[in-house]
């Protein structure tokens, strides 16, 4: 699994961050919004502490009828979510 940091796949004029007090390290992310660039053809990867998997791999997954992960909208590049 890739694993980046967020400065290398969001797109932070759009996402919404909160940083550490008085520096320009990222705490949370709040709402992600990714560079689609960045992610093309990316079906898992992590970036902080969360991973992130594509449609593609969901459906993998749900087709297979395997159990035990739990899945949550985080960006939809068509809609803006």
């Amino acid at each position: 699994m890739t694993r980046f940091t967020p400065e290398e796949v969001l797109d932070l004029s759009k996402s919404e961050v909160e940083r550490f007090k008085g520096t320009q390290e990222i705490k949370n992310i709040r709402k992600f919004y990714f560079k689609e660039s960045a992610v093309r053809n990316k079906d898992i990867f992590s970036v902080s502490s969360i991973t992130v998997v594509s449609d593609n791999f969901k459906k993998i997954i749900e087709d297979n009828k395997l159990t035990g992960l739990i899945f949550e909208l985080l960006w939809n590049s068509e809609t803006d979510i």
